[in-house]
């Protein structure tokens, strides 16, 4: 489950960064 939520803050992490390129 730990190695889980640690994927998922990846992933939202990621998404944010792409987000944030996009706007660019």
């Amino acid at each position: 489950l730990k190695s889980i939520k640690r994927f998922i803050k990846y992933l939202n992490i990621s998404k944010s960064l792409s987000i944030r390129l996009n706007n660019l």
